[in-house]
């Protein structure tokens, strides 16, 4: 075998020898310009179908964001009007104070004061806001103090009453020491622009050629 070999090798050269190597080079080339380009291809279709998935699971997601926003609206915008919508929850202490010094003062209680502030996160959107309100008045204006909290524009709540009766120093006679505990909800304002993405969202959702145009 070993003779044989070295006989082609002075017969015709390297050129035998070289000839496998060359194929192989053809072969490579080959591969590379046809095969390559299909796994080019391939990689981008997958890609693109990547892409597409992404999109129609959005689409999805969004549909449903939109669909539960208009179930839940008719609900939650009465709901809303009856919370304290402030930045904080501090400015929505001081708007209750206010609101409620206003009403005690609106139906002619004395000495009002507020005492015990305290607020307290239920979820990461919504606090309680609570207070002692002390004044002084007579039995006669306690109807009229509920019902002016009923009617209030945001809602409060009355969680304690205490009633002691005591000498009125500037008219004689006695009245009436009042101590109100009374409670709040706080709720921090919505992103803006939740209905205009809620309403865009809608639009897309009822636009097939635009959901076909993403994907």
């Amino acid at each position: 075998m070993k003779r044989a070999v070295q006989r082609v090798y002075r017969e015709h050269g390297i050129k035998y020898f070289a000839f496998p190597v060359v194929v192989l080079l053809l072969l490579a080339s080959l591969f590379d310009e046809h095969v390559g380009g299909y796994l080019e291809k391939r990689e981008e279709t997958l890609d693109q179908q990547m892409t597409a998935e992404n999109n129609q699971s959005v689409l999805e997601l969004n549909k449903k964001i939109t669909t539960s926003h208009e179930k839940l609206e008719p609900e939650f915008l009465p709901l809303q009007q009856k919370l304290f919508v402030e930045a904080d929850v501090q400015a929505a202490t001081q708007k209750m104070q206010a609101q409620l010094q206003q009403l005690l003062q609106s139906l002619y209680f004395d000495g009002i004061e507020f005492t015990d502030i305290q607020d307290t996160p239920i979820n990461t959107v919504v606090s309680r806001i609570a207070m002692t309100a002390h004044f002084n008045g007579v039995p006669q204006q306690l109807p009229r103090l509920q019902a002016a909290l009923a009617r209030s524009p945001q809602q409060i709540g009355v969680e304690n009453l205490e009633l002691k009766v005591v000498q009125d120093p500037q008219r004689g006679g006695q009245q009436l020491d009042i101590s109100l505990r009374l409670t709040g909800l706080h709720m921090n304002p919505m992103p803006a622009g939740f209905d205009t993405v809620a309403a865009a969202g809608a639009k897309g959702n009822s636009d097939p050629q635009n959901s076909r145009k993403q994907q």
